[in-house]
């Protein structure tokens, strides 16, 4: 796991780990847009 966060994939939040916009990339797949926009700034 801490190499894919290390690489941005996944993110550590008070809430448990998150996947980052650059994981849905890296698999092909869509973001969806029912994610808090604040989790990606």
């Amino acid at each position: 796991t801490s190499s894919t966060i290390q690489q941005g994939l996944i993110a550590r939040t008070p809430r448990g780990r998150v996947a980052m916009p650059s994981a849905y990339q890296h698999l092909e797949l869509e973001v969806p847009s029912d994610r808090d926009p604040a989790l990606f700034d």
